[in-house]
């Protein structure tokens, strides 16, 4: 700071003329606008109204200014680069899909709709230094997060200045520009803006390039290459920044570039959305063509693929040391990699994540990652050959459980079935991706589901490997005698002292039989070609003497050797999981299902390595299920009341609020069945997934932070229950649990950042939440308020509020309403409803502004420099024709809607008359907004037919004046409603 004094005393030494000048220079310094570059020309024209301002003028401006004079000569000049830079966002801002106008669909948010350019129009009106800063800002924003960014911007800014002062005092002559820089102050959250709104066009860039940026991003994963090596933040900044700018420059000429262990431009190339030919070298040369017409002939970028098996960050890597990222402490080495810290993904993408996270939960009876997609690939398979079943292979009741579980798109079952699709019914290119996305889950998503060590047995493979469980499914007892055989002649036992008890019809006495477990010699009859009689192996069954003949018939396509049971060699005991053989032999059950078939061992002969459970010896696991999928064997119906039944775990008593990992341990055998309802954390992950799936399916575009994979599921404070919600049929417990309008916000905040844990509780005020490219705003505010929403419902529209981080938006409290009074005399008229449908309100507009009010949302830890998640107090107002009407709380208006809309399907559908006779009800029509606040003493009807936005407008304002608002659909006859109505009392009919 010494220094940065001695260049203040500089400025006071000099010549009044200079200090004069350079007065009136700091006084216009960050008002000054230039025209900006032709190239840029198209994104300035797709910007809205309130962006284009904003960046000419605003906060913005101000800080491209201030920041393109500071860093004025630090890197070379690249003139061919930044017009490319600028034909590149004109061609995505002309595209419809990622910068979409403002309409009447957004209404409310009609002036920040649209893609946020707004850092780079503000860059292009301040001059070519601004536009590299334009640049910079991008590169950060790639590979670091908001507050880390604004970390390093903070950081660049007083060492730039620290720079400059030591030069000046080392008596270099530097231009008056440069010195009045150093006295500008651009304070953490004008960068924070800065870095948010290059943070939101990275993601639209992203999505408007979605083909080629994946397939540069395949690339990257493939290296194993750092930005640099240096950790300290401004040289390793400065460093990237020139190089990246430099080798791009190039590029664009045509003049061809090699990659030496500097990740430095192929981070440049996937921030500016730049893609010249490449060409990588693995074992053969091999050249990618993307053809971008930006790129002169010649500018190709070869690449080797670079590999360090010791560093465990793959793809392009960045590590800085962070010395302005908290208030207090040592400075914090943070590491980033590109396709992997930096990556957002679909919600589709998510659940094949979870398929690798899932591999892992099931540990060895989960084989591996191919294993768990082929299991469930095969599960939709049979659903698929139920469904399609023509030859009456299959019950009606496995046919109407697979039809109703399959009518539930969402539950975790049919995502997973649809995640492991993605994986293999696609493109070799496409499974690449799939695969890359399933070792994510491996390896970084260990806990996404359920942490490491806390699984459950009867969680692996979904419970299905515990023997108990699946013997009954199995179709036959005789598909469950071979399965049993099969397990005993992997393991390798002796089965002399092995039998097994089956049941041919289970639950009904006397009808157990038994079979042997390994094939018994038998002296054939039949000689060899020497001559000898040789023994043969068999299987014998041991079948009651009562009905024999009949039942060995029955059995003799077995080929198996049938043998009537004598008297005392096979007796039970009182206790089933024991056998009394020959009066004299006791067995206990070795594994299996005793109430169905059961491989039973001879006492005293457990340690003769007998293993009671055939999953310790990898005798049996995922691979032997899917098999029996594939085959048909398993009752469908079975299979799916088990999957129901699996998710019914929700401890009594216990809401979310009170829950954690240590409580429930607590409650006692009263509360909580610990076998198969405690502990089945993995189901509840997943059924926590389905509910968000339920959330993301409305929101087309949306994606997601691949950090959110690194806590379980059911750890975030928005899976609020531990459970479905009651649900009809008889796959009640597969239904989708829907989230309440809190948890929804908390879950899209969750997804959004990937680490903000909010709890719902928050959320109680909130309408709309702002972040990256995307406004989340609560359904009911964008259509007619005789619609009724789900409580999960949002709508997405691609722009923001220009906020940094989350930003929350709510109301404020007890908004105000133009008051009416004996002035407007001359303008109520009060005339009778003749009962033409009209709309009155032509003139009503929403508009959306905020006060200062902007409190931090604590989420989390505390002591970071930057917070993440704001308040933001949004006054939704009302105008007719220019004029104020009102301020809306429009969550709080619909939560009292119930019983206010008149849609009794009685008064539509009953109706006889060819007419409405309306003139014997004495209605009112209130025609303009005066009218409607200073309302007439009788009933009347308020006629904005057709214009949502109004009758929204209307409903709230008339529940905050607490009028007795009534809603009328678009088919309604004020004649059925007058026969049909028993209360008759005064109302404003909103028609």
């Amino acid at each position: 700071m010494s220094n940065l004094g001695k260049l203040t005393a500089a400025f006071a030494s000099a010549t009044n003329e200079l200090t004069l000048a350079a007065a009136n220079f700091s006084f216009d310094f960050s008002l000054m606008r230039v025209e900006a570059p032709i190239e840029y020309h198209g994104l300035g024209n797709g910007l809205s109204e309130r962006r284009r301002t904003d960046a000419e003028s605003g906060v913005p401006h101000h800080v491209a200014r201030k920041l393109g004079a500071l860093f004025k000569g630090a890197v070379p000049e690249t003139p061919e680069l930044t017009r490319a830079y600028g034909r590149r966002v004109s061609e995505i801002a002309d595209i419809p899909a990622v910068n979409p106008p403002g309409n009447q669909g957004s209404s409310i948010f009609e002036d920040y709709v649209g893609a946020d350019g707004t850092s780079i129009w503000a860059a292009a009106t301040s001059g070519p230094e601004a536009l590299q800063i334009q640049l910079l800002s991008c590169v950060l924003a790639r590979l670091w997060d908001g507050p880390e960014a604004t970390s390093i911007w903070d950081e660049l800014v007083k060492e730039r200045k620290q720079e400059i002062a030591k030069r000046c005092e080392d008596g270099e002559a530097l231009p008056y520009g440069l010195l009045m820089a150093t006295q500008q102050k651009i304070s953490r959250d004008q960068l924070a803006e800065w870095d948010a709104s290059a943070r939101s066009w990275l993601r639209t860039a992203d999505q408007a390039e979605a083909l080629r940026q994946k397939q540069l991003m395949l690339i990257i994963d493939n290296l194993d290459v750092p930005v640099n090596r240096d950790m300290t933040v401004y040289t390793s900044v400065m460093e990237a920044w020139k190089t990246s700018l430099q080798a791009v420059e190039n590029l664009i000429k045509g003049m061809p570039q090699s990659l030496h262990q500097n990740g430095a431009i192929l981070l440049g190339l996937s921030s500016w959305h730049l893609y010249p030919d490449l060409l990588v070298l693995t074992e053969s040369a091999k050249a990618v063509n993307f053809q971008d017409q930006l790129i002169s002939p010649g500018g190709i970028l070869t690449i080797g693929l670079y590999k360090n098996d010791v560093n465990e960050m793959k793809g392009v890597y960045w590590s800085l040391s962070l010395a302005h990222l908290r208030y207090y402490g040592d400075p914090i080495v943070r590491k980033r990699a590109m396709g992997q810290d930096s990556s957002r993904i679909t919600f589709e993408q998510l659940l094949q994540v979870a398929l690798g996270s899932l591999s892992v939960s099931w540990g060895r009876l989960g084989q591996n990652s191919a294993a768990v997609t082929n299991f469930f690939y095969a599960l939709g398979t049979l659903f698929d050959h139920v469904c399609e079943d023509e030859a009456d292979e299959f019950s009606g009741r496995e046919k109407d459980l697979t039809r109703e579980c399959l009518s539930h798109t969402s539950n975790w079952v049919n995502l997973l079935i649809n995640a492991a699709r993605g994986v293999i019914d696609v493109s070799s290119s496409e499974q690449e991706v799939a695969q890359r996305l399933i070792k994510v889950g491996i390896k970084h998503g260990k806990n996404f589901l359920t942490e490491i060590g806390k699984v459950a047995p009867g969680e692996i493979v979904l419970g299905l490997c515990n023997l108990k469980t699946l013997l009954p499914m199995l179709k036959g007892y005789e598909l469950r005698i071979q399965l049993l055989r099969n397990i005993v002649a992997r393991d390798g036992f002796n089965g002399g002292d092995l039998i097994i008890r089956y049941f041919v019809d289970p639950g009904m006495k006397h009808t157990d039989e038994y079979a042997s477990v390994v094939p018994q010699e038998r002296q054939s009859n039949k000689r060899d070609r020497e001559g000898v009689n040789r023994p043969v192996l068999e299987h014998h069954r041991w079948i009651r003497k009562s009905g024999f003949k009949k039942r060995a018939a029955s059995l003799a396509y077995t080929g198996e050797s049938c043998l009537p049971i004598s008297k005392g060699q096979f007796s039970g005991v009182e206790n089933p999981e024991e056998l009394l053989i020959n009066d004299k032999d006791v067995y206990h059950v070795l594994f299996g299902d005793p109430a169905t078939a059961a491989v039973y061992v001879r006492r005293h002969s457990s340690d003769a390595g007998y293993v009671s459970n055939p999953q310790q010896n990898n005798s049996f696991d995922i691979k032997d299920i899917t098999s029996l999928m594939a085959d048909h064997s398993i009752q469908v119906d079975l299979l799916l009341l088990h999957f129901a039944h699996a998710q019914d775990f929700k401890p009594i008593g216990v809401t979310a609020d009170d829950y954690t990992s240590e409580e429930h341990l607590h409650l006692g055998p009263n509360k909580v069945n610990m076998e198969t309802r405690d502990l089945n954390w993995i189901n509840k992950s997943l059924q926590d997934l389905a509910a968000a799936y339920q959330v993301y399916r409305l929101l087309p575009g949306a994606t997601i932070s691949i950090n959110v994979i690194k806590r379980p599921v059911h750890s975030w404070h928005w899976s609020t229950s531990f459970g479905s919600d009651p649900a009809q049929g008889s796959l009640g417990g597969m239904h989708v649990r829907i989230l309440d309008r809190h948890s929804t916000l908390s879950c899209v905040a969750l997804f959004e950042s990937g680490h903000c844990n909010i709890r719902p509780r928050t959320m109680s005020r909130v309408m709309a939440l702002s972040t990256g490219n995307s406004i989340f705003v609560v359904a009911s505010l964008l259509c007619d308020p005789i619609e009724s929403t789900k409580p999960y419902e949002l709508r997405r529209i691609i722009g923001n509020v220009g906020r940094p981080g989350i930003t929350l938006l709510i109301p404020p409290s007890n908004p105000l309403i133009r008051s009416v009074g004996p002035e407007c005399w001359n303008i109520l008229t009060y005339a009778m409803f003749d009962g033409k449908l009209e709309d009155s309100f032509r003139g009503t507009s929403l508009h959306l502004s905020f006060t200062e009010y902007n409190p931090t949302v604590i989420h989390g830890s505390h002591g970071a420099r930057d917070d993440e998640v704001f308040m933001l107090e949004s006054i939704v107002s009302v105008h007719d024709r220019g004029r104020w009407v009102a301020d809306l709380d429009v969550l709080q208006a619909l939560e009292s809607l119930e019983g206010r809309r008149l849609i009794g399907t009685d008064i539509v559908q009953s109706c006889v008359h060819e007419s409405s006779n309306v003139a014997e009800m004495n209605l009112t029509s209130v025609d303009s907004w005066e009218e409607f606040l200073d309302p007439p003493e009788t009933s009347s009807v308020v006629r904005a037919y057709g214009n949502w936005s109004a009758r929204l407008c209307l409903v709230t304002v008339g529940i905050q004046k607490d009028l007795n608002v009534l809603l009328c659909p678009d088919k309604f006859c004020w004649k059925c409603y007058e026969e049909q109505t028993f209360v008759k009392q005064p109302g404003v009919y909103i028609r």
